[in-house]
């Protein structure tokens, strides 16, 4: 009876697998001009800007003092100009 469930079970994977469509030739990574929708475009620069603003706003605040600044004893030496570069690569 166990072989009967087994070979029945494994008959049911076989059709299962065999009337899969693998062949996939449109890749959704790489759109072309036609295929980019603006709607989704510009969603996408929308929660992006979300990301560049949190992340400025998380360095105004401590600075202003509205945040701890995570151990830094002055607010005049807890950031060097560089810090800000990875903000304004995001942005840019």
């Amino acid at each position: 009876m166990k072989k009967i469930q087994y070979l029945f079970s494994l008959m049911i994977v076989a059709a299962v697998v065999v009337s899969c469509d693998l062949d996939q030739q449109a890749d959704p990574n790489n759109l072309t001009p036609a295929d980019a929708d603006v709607n989704a475009l510009l969603n996408g620069i929308q929660l992006q800007f979300e990301n560049v603003f949190s992340a400025a706003q998380d360095a105004s605040s401590e600075t202003m003092r509205m945040e701890n600044l995570g151990g830094a004893t002055r607010w005049d030496n807890a950031y060097v100009p560089s810090t800000f570069d990875a903000m304004w690569e995001d942005a840019y």
